[in-house]
């Protein structure tokens, strides 16, 4: 099996906003497909308690020292900075009431941060269940309309992985990496052995969802 990693929106947890940062760099000047800029995020109020996951919308952040930990095992991604706007009103009033938003606040003095960012990107085959929008006719970047039969899971329903459907992808392609991404969906992905470490370790605030095979 493959997972797809998600830190979820939970209560108990603080989550980030991603802030948008314009690419300065682009690979297809047809379809502005671009490379990703490093991640501006601000906190949520809500949660003062940071997990080993953080959510950031679609990218993963994590505590570095859980990205450490995985690094000893696995590769296949990098640690890529995390910077935090910088805004007046994001930092601690000089006085704390009842009435003051539960929040992460300015100057940071949590435990160090980092991007989870998967580097072995890898061709989905044919077997896989998606449905495509367009292709660049210039680079051939896809765009995708959805990814059927994935297991799906938000704060209201779960929706288990549909049998026979989902990602597909030759274990070839690995390379020996145990993360990984396939090409233009934005879907970080991993296998069962990264799965089952990071259940060992007892890793807060993260979902592994079942998305699909490897297959030999």
């Amino acid at each position: 099996m493959i997972w797809k990693l998600q830190a979820p929106v939970r209560s108990q947890f603080a989550r980030l906003t991603s802030i948008y940062v314009k690419p300065t760099e682009r690979t297809c000047e047809v379809c502005g497909h671009a490379v990703i800029p490093d991640l501006l995020v601000e906190w949520a109020d809500g949660s003062d308690v940071i997990g080993d996951f953080i959510h950031a919308g679609a990218r993963i952040v994590v505590r570095e020292s859980a990205a450490d930990r995985l690094r000893e095992r696995f590769t296949g991604f990098e640690k890529a900075p995390v910077k935090m706007l910088d805004h007046p009103k994001l930092y601690s009033p000089e006085r704390i009431t009842k009435r003051t938003p539960k929040r992460i606040w300015l100057p940071y003095e949590g435990p160090p941060l980092c991007e989870l960012r998967v580097s072995r990107h890898v061709e989905l085959a044919p077997e896989s269940t998606v449905v495509i929008e367009r292709v660049c006719g210039a680079c051939g970047a896809i765009v995708y309309k959805g990814f059927e039969g994935m297991e799906t899971k938000n704060s209201r329903v779960h929706t288990p992985r549909a049998p026979g459907k989902g990602l597909f992808v030759k274990r070839s392609q690995l390379e020996g990496d145990d993360f990984f991404k396939p090409r233009d969906t934005g879907l970080s992905l991993c296998t069962e052995a990264v799965k089952e470490y990071i259940q060992e370790q007892g890793f807060s605030n993260i979902d592994l969802l079942e998305a699909g095979e490897l297959l030999d």
